[in-house]
């Protein structure tokens, strides 16, 4: 199961020892346990707002670099939690330099009109050869 997604308020997700447990919340002291998901099995979690979704849970999942978001009910993303990266300041001040560099912004520049240029001429000869089918 790559994706988790828990699309009702009235649910709660916890962790249980190496288990996502998915229960039925309806402000009783015993909580219906609805479904147990091994984490290994899961890639990442989709919620909408209002799911009850424990900090130990959260840690776990953001630990073994499982995201976590939140989407509207009408499906629009609303926010997310993700695992830290290793070497994100490293790779920021490597971008920094780059960017510094006027001889690499040429380089850059030249790639990147370039590929505009070829995909627009494969662009205008898939159109042609559409058109002359017609």
């Amino acid at each position: 199961m790559p994706t988790l997604f828990i699309t009702d308020v009235n649910h709660q997700v916890a962790l249980s020892s190496k288990h996502i447990v998915v229960r039925q919340n309806h402000g009783t002291d015993n909580p219906k346990i609805l479904r147990q998901i091994p984490i290994h099995d899961v890639d990442r979690v989709v919620a909408i707002p209002g799911v009850r979704i424990s900090t130990p849970l959260l840690t776990r999942l953001l630990r073994l670099k499982i995201p976590v978001s939140f989407i509207s009910k009408t499906g629009y993303l609303i926010g997310s939690f993700c695992p830290a990266r290793e070497g994100d300041a490293t790779d920021r001040l490597r971008q920094y330099m780059y960017a510094s560099d006027p001889h690499w912004i040429q380089l850059q520049a030249r790639e990147l009109v370039a590929a505009k240029l070829a995909n627009s001429r494969r662009l205008l000869q898939k159109a042609s050869a559409d058109h002359s089918l017609s």
